[in-house]
């Protein structure tokens, strides 16, 4: 899947007329995983409505780590501790080992206890703060982590 993109034309003269090439600049992607349908439907609008993010979703792990595998490079994965069929930890160990999967920016986001598990960058305790939710997003949306290469089109 291709993430949407921005256009952005650039003015360049050539000869005595201004051609416009363009450059696609592919939008900052984060993954929420949520087995509860209305925390991921809430969290995905609101991150839509006030940041420049496409968002993709997933109900359990398995799942997550199939969309990984298929998405470029995401900024940051928002990660549920407690899921069926594969949970929260399951997924951060095997996020760390695969190569491309490691450098990926993980913040928890849970009812638990437990507190942070280790390869979390941030833990966020349900319920959540949308204030801190979307500072956390707009950090790694704008950051080194999310290099997406620019393409011509």
């Amino acid at each position: 899947m291709r993430p949407s993109a921005q256009v952005v034309p650039l003015g360049l003269r050539v000869g005595s007329e201004f051609a416009s090439p363009s450059i696609v600049i592919p939008k900052p992607v984060i993954l929420i995983v949520d087995d509860e349908d209305d925390i991921r439907d809430v969290v995905k609008e609101f991150i839509q409505m006030e940041t420049d993010c496409d968002v993709e979703t997933a109900c359990n792990g398995r799942e997550a780590l199939a969309i990984l595998t298929r998405l470029t490079r995401p900024c940051l994965v928002l990660l549920d501790m407690m899921m069926p069929i594969m949970d929260g930890r399951e997924v951060l160990e095997a996020m760390r080992k695969n190569d491309r999967l490691a450098a990926i920016p993980v913040v928890v986001v849970s009812a638990s206890h437990e507190g942070p598990p280790d390869g979390a960058v941030r833990f966020i305790r349900k319920p959540v703060s949308f204030n801190a939710l979307l500072e956390v997003v707009r950090e790694f949306a704008s950051s080194t982590h999310c290099s997406v290469p620019e393409v011509e089109a």
